[in-house]
């Protein structure tokens, strides 16, 4: 019998992620072109029993990617769908930059209703790891999916609308195990203008008021700095000679009006983060603990790891439904620790992650964390509802990976 590959598949062919902390190399690398050649290329590895990880920038920190087995790439397939500009509703490839999905709303009159501040994700990645923005009154980015289409675990093609409430929910946050997303569709809002305003301000952790800071515009992002050396590490501007140790910038996000001076397109004032790799954990903080997890890590860095100098970033969440969010059942506030690839950062984030556990933090799931399924079973108490979902759409796991399988197995 001769070998055989799926369409646009490569054998071998090593990978990483962004960071350059997950390097592997897949059995197979597919890059299908159209949804049959997707379907072939999972039903490749079914008749093979090889698992199936799909790929998109490679953004996450942490290891969701790496697989042994077939890697699937969707950036050939990219791209609006679909508009139904009456009802602000557009479909997607999921491969879709994101940085061209913005443009493409952008053009329809349309914007997401909040942004992270990246855009080279892919659609389908940032939105399965829960990728947010800022503001006390915004949710995850993907609580806008009303719709999407996969290839699920015994090579089928399934729709899920809005008529089946625990599967939308659950493909909302999905971290690619229910199968590979194909198109996503996406309630919108008309297109909307923003005013940037940034202030270095005294922000004494031990005093804070994060309730009363997140209140204080539509989108409020903060980045407080250990040192002096601080703000260049993440190309953050702060007035030369001014000095940064123990304050912060604060960053404020209202609507303005078009031709309002400092405004600009929406899509265009979220995207700011540096571009440089680094490595991050991100723990989210119910937003009553909020004050104490923030006293307590800045502490932490400066008292016991001065040697990390990277801003520690403050944001806002909104509550949500989705089994696997970090806003699932009530507000969040989220702390960001960064750090430079190439420094023992281990011991700063074990320590950080050991105060999360204590205060009943959830980890942003595309960075760096330490959650195993029995936390994450204490943490996500509708985590059932993601295992039945699961279980339907992939009931032999087809879509984990070692990470994976400690978690959700």
């Amino acid at each position: 019998m001769v070998f055989s590959l799926p369409p646009h598949a490569t054998i071998e062919q090593r990978s990483n992620n962004w960071g350059g902390n997950h390097r592997f190399t897949p059995q197979a690398v597919v890059q299908p072109e159209t949804e049959t050649e997707a379907v072939e290329a999972v039903r490749w590895a079914i008749g093979r029993r090889l698992p199936v990880r799909t790929m998109g920038a490679g953004h996450s920190f942490s290891p969701l990617i790496p697989t042994g087995g077939v890697l699937v790439k969707l950036g050939a397939m990219s791209g609006l769908t679909g508009v139904d500009s009456a009802n602000g509703r557009v479909r997607a490839h999921a491969g879709t930059p994101l940085s061209q999905l913005f443009e493409e709303l952008w053009a329809q009159g349309l914007s997401l209703p909040v942004q992270g501040d990246h855009d080279a994700q892919s659609i389908a990645g940032a939105l399965a790891t829960g990728t947010h923005g800022s503001g006390v009154d915004s949710q995850i980015m993907s609580e806008a999916i009303t719709g999407l289409r996969l290839v699920d675990g015994r090579g089928e093609i399934v729709e899920i609308d809005e008529d089946e409430v625990d599967r939308l929910r659950a493909a909302r946050v999905s971290l690619g195990a229910l199968g590979v997303i194909l198109e996503i569709e996406l309630q919108t809002v008309p297109a909307y203008h923003l005013r940037d305003r940034r202030e270095l301000v005294d922000l004494d952790p031990a005093t804070a008021d994060l309730a009363a800071l997140g209140d204080s515009a539509r989108h409020v992002q903060v980045h407080w700095f250990p040192s002096d050396a601080s703000p260049a590490l993440l190309q953050l501007d702060v007035e030369e000679g001014a000095s940064a140790a123990g304050k912060a910038l604060v960053r404020r996000l209202d609507v303005a009006e078009e031709g309002e001076e400092g405004a600009a397109p929406a899509y265009q004032v979220f995207t700011g983060r540096s571009t440089k790799p680094f490595h991050e954990m991100e723990l989210a903080f119910p937003a009553d603990r909020a004050d104490e997890a923030f006293s307590r890590l800045t502490s932490l860095n400066v008292k016991e790891f001065p040697e990390h100098q990277y801003p520690i970033e403050l944001r806002w969440v909104a509550g949500d439904d989705a089994p696997l969010s970090i806003a699932q059942g009530g507000p969040r506030v989220t702390i960001a620790l960064t750090a430079k690839t190439s420094s023992d950062y281990w011991p700063l984030l074990t320590a950080a992650d050991a105060i999360g556990e204590e205060l009943g933090a959830r980890p942003h799931w595309g960075k760096l964390h330490l959650l195993d399924r029995g936390r994450a079973e204490g943490l996500y108490p509708q985590l059932g509802v993601f295992d039945e979902v699961r279980a339907e759409l992939d009931p032999h796991g087809l879509f984990l990976n070692d990470h994976l399988r400690a978690l959700l197995d």
